[in-house]
């Protein structure tokens, strides 16, 4: 799905941009999951030319997303929402500048 998203955005003279997906807190069997599908993400992009941003840097710790920027251990809350808007902002902004 995510291929035939690009193609489509791309066909229409859209950019697409992707980022990466979100882990969970504190479950350690779907985050390998999360990994493998971003992985297959970053080739896609890579073979696409379309930027992708790795938001989970900034979102998670050794337990995965951090616990103090979820509701539930899914979810973001307001402090998590700040964080990933603040990161498609940079990007966005940087991506003007050049």
């Amino acid at each position: 799905n995510y291929e035939a998203i690009i193609d489509s955005l791309k066909s229409n003279n859209i950019i697409p941009v992707a980022q990466s997906l979100f882990y969970r807190h504190n479950n350690p069997v779907y985050n390998t999951i999360i990994d493998s599908l971003n992985l297959s993400i970053i080739k896609l992009v890579k073979e696409k030319n379309v930027d992708y941003i790795d938001i989970n840097v900034d979102l998670i710790d050794a337990t995965g997303l951090k616990k103090e920027l979820t509701i539930e251990g899914i979810h973001l809350n307001k402090e998590g929402y700040k964080i990933w808007s603040k990161k498609i902002k940079t990007y966005l902004l940087e991506k003007n500048n050049k």
